[in-house]
């Protein structure tokens, strides 16, 4: 997924800023984690190991 793809831009963007929004400020760093590692698993699965492994 890339950040000028459709799916990006009407799927992915509003369901996670809505997420974000809605969550109690306990959650919203959670929200940013968890969006950024299933937008980066959705590019590149392979390294996403690397993510969680990597300081």
């Amino acid at each position: 997924m890339v950040f000028s793809s459709i799916v990006f831009i009407f799927y992915f963007l509003p369901i996670f800023f809505l997420t974000y929004y809605l969550a109690g400020d306990k959650y919203k760093n959670a929200i940013i984690l968890l969006g950024s590692v299933f937008f980066y698993a959705w590019g590149a699965p392979k390294f996403i190991f690397y993510y969680w492994v990597l300081p």
